[in-house]
This record gives C-alpha cells, structure tokens and sequence, in this order.
C-alpha cells in the first residue's frame, strides 16, 4: 500500500511542477510582448526590434517605429539615415522612412497604428495571461 501512495505523491509533485512551468512561461511571455510592443528605445542599450506606435511632427497620424541601431539605418538606406547623433548606438527609426522614404505627410498601409488602443491590447493580453497562468497554479 506504501508503494502506490508514492506513486500517487510523485504525480502529485509532477502536475504541480507543471502548472509552476507553465505558470512562469506565461509571465516570461507576457512581459516579452509588453516590453517588445510598448518600450523604450535606449540610446546605447536598444533592444533592437522594440516597436512602438508614435505621433512624429511633420507626419499627419500616428505611425510604427522600431528601435533599431545606427548601422542598421546607414545600411538600409545606403548611407541617408543616421541617428540624431553620432554616439548613439540605438535610435527609433520610423516606419514610413523605412518602408516608404516618407520624411513626412501622410501615414499609411501597415505604417499606420493608433497608440491609444495599442496601449490597451497589451495591457489587456497581460492581465488575461496573469490571470490564465494564476488559475494554472491553483
């Protein structure tokens, strides 16, 4: 009988090492996607790939930009685009000069982004997996 009451307790201790698995997975996912999508662009740290949806002056809507380094932008753009200055290694690199070679005007196609409901998807896909991987847990 002492034998199957281990057996019982190692697939106890099993499920609840799973469900603390998958319970730190999502909170690893969570704060990726809310640090990538909503972040900061440091000017010596990135991380490159960071997007965020801004309102540029000069452009009429809102539109993407992603921090990306100073290489990155002189090779795309064969030399036209920098960083403002010369010692930062990261800087936002707007989407319709990316994509487009737009300094300005209309924002459009997949450039175009509203930062207001950007901001409340993350938030809310956060707080829906904080709240799926809790259930997990207990």
């Amino acid at each position: 009988m002492q034998g199957n009451s281990r057996k019982y307790s190692k697939a106890k201790s099993y499920k609840f090492t799973m469900k603390k698995n998958v319970f730190f997975f999502i909170i690893i996912v969570a704060c990726y996607i809310n640090n990538t999508e909503a972040a900061t662009c440091s000017r010596y740290f990135g991380p490159s790939g960071a997007r965020q949806c801004v309102k540029l002056l000069g452009y009429t809507n809102y539109q993407w930009a992603t921090c990306r380094t100073d290489s990155y932008l002189k090779s795309t753009s064969g030399g036209r685009h920098h960083c403002s200055h010369p010692l930062y290694t990261y800087c936002w690199y707007q989407c319709m000069l990316e994509k487009y070679g737009r300094n300005g005007g209309d924002v459009y196609g997949s450039c175009r982004c509203n930062s207001a409901s950007q901001n409340e998807k993350y938030t809310f896909a956060f707080a829906v997996l904080v709240a799926i991987s809790c259930l997990l847990v207990s």
